[in-house]
């Protein structure tokens, strides 16, 4: 799990089984909401813009790391990548993970990063581009592990 920032915390599920190099997988990634206040996160839902505010990064042996997704340009935030959270609640989402082909058999350990800058939008969120009422800011980590075979 990991640290606390603000009543928010997160983990991202040790996917289970064992997963050849070169194959892409599902990571299970939840939010828990430790207040007894709702809250709003803000998590894109399309995964191809996710670079910098839900990311993935990975070092195999002496190679380059790895960071997933790609940054992209180009996204307008919609209403319904901002996420209500209720008090003491959870939410969970998936994100595609792409172990490189030279990604070497055994445990690999890949860092999730959490990071939302926005707090405001022009939306009905927020009465036209007011700050969001409960929502989320800050950056968080949480490290897990893939089995990874040849």
């Amino acid at each position: 799990m990991s640290e606390i920032i603000d009543d928010i915390r997160i983990e991202a599920e040790n996917p289970p089984g064992t997963y050849p190099a070169g194959r892409a997988l599902s990571v299970t990634l939840q939010f828990f909401n430790l207040s007894a206040v709702p809250r709003v996160l803000f998590f894109i839902e399309s995964e191809t813009y996710r670079f910098g505010l839900s990311t993935f990064r990975f070092r195999s042996r002496s190679g380059p790391t790895e960071v997933q997704p790609m940054a992209r340009d180009g996204y307008f935030p919609r209403e319904s990548d901002f996420h209500a959270i209720g008090p003491r609640g959870q939410l969970t989402f998936t994100q595609k993970l792409v172990l490189s082909r030279t990604v070497p058999p055994g445990a690999l350990t890949v860092e999730w990063t959490y990071q939302n800058a926005m707090d405001s939008y022009p939306s009905k969120l927020s009465n036209g581009g007011e700050l969001i009422p409960g929502i989320w800011r800050g950056k968080l980590t949480h490290d897990f592990k893939v089995k990874v075979t040849r």
